[in-house]
C-alpha cells in the first residue's frame, strides 16, 4: 500500500518492508522540498537526512551552512594564542522558494 505521510516536516511516499527478525522498515520515497520531484534513491542513501534534491542543492548552495569556530586552549588572561581546539556547526540553511519561470 502506497501511502504519503510527514516525517519530520519531510514528505514520505512509500511502503513498508518487513526484515528478518519482524522489523519493519519504510521503503522511503521523498519528494524534494523546493521543486517536488522524487529524491533519487542513491542521493538518500548517501545523505539520509536530505530535503533537497541535486539540482535545487546546487542552485541553493547546500542544505547546510558550516561554521567553523576556534578556540583558545592557552591560560585565560594570557596574550599566548594557543588555537588548537576547533567547533563545527553544521546549521540547515534556509530554503528560499523556488523561483517560477
Amino acid at each position: 500500500m502506497l501511502k504519503e505521510t510527514s516525517v519530520d516536516g519531510v514528505l514520505v511516499r512509500g511502503t513498508r518492508k518487513k526484515l528478518p527478525g519482524g522489523i519493519e522498515m519504510p521503503d522511503e520515497k521523498r519528494l524534494c522540498e523546493r521543486c517536488r520531484v522524487e529524491i533519487p534513491a542513491a542521493r538518500l542513501e548517501a545523505l539520509p537526512e536530505t530535503r533537497l534534491c541535486v539540482k535545487c542543492s546546487q542552485e541553493v548552495g547546500g542544505e547546510f551552512e558550516i561554521i567553523v569556530v576556534l578556540g583558545s586552549l592557552g591560560k585565560q588572561g594570557s596574550l599566548k594564542k594557543n588555537y588548537g581546539d576547533a567547533e563545527v556547526i553544521r546549521r540547515r540553511r534556509r530554503l528560499p522558494p523556488k523561483e517560477e519561470s
